[in-house]
């Protein structure tokens, strides 16, 4: 089902996951999902499932992305979608 056709109930289970914010620069391919060796943060970063917000300066540089890193530092499966009021 391509992003811009998610229902109501998809957008509601994509905004009850995990959110990590990335810098405008980033890619999929960066280390944004790392190990830390503190327990406290390695436990907060151990979903396999995000939103991730990719930030920029300006209002319309803002995106949401689903991720699924599957225990990987990166984004193994991600789609871009546009959040909405359900």
């Amino acid at each position: 089902m391509p992003a811009e056709y998610l229902d109501d109930e998809h957008i509601r289970l994509l905004m009850r996951l995990p959110r990590k914010q990335v810098a405008w620069d980033s890619s999929p391919m960066d280390d944004i999902f790392y190990k830390t060796g503190d327990k406290a943060a390695e436990k907060r970063h151990s979903a396999l499932e995000w939103v991730v917000e990719r930030m920029g300066e300006g209002e319309d540089q803002l995106q949401y992305f689903y991720v699924n890193n599957e225990g990987y530092g990166y984004a193994r499966y991600c789609f871009r979608f546009n959040p909405r009021p359900v």
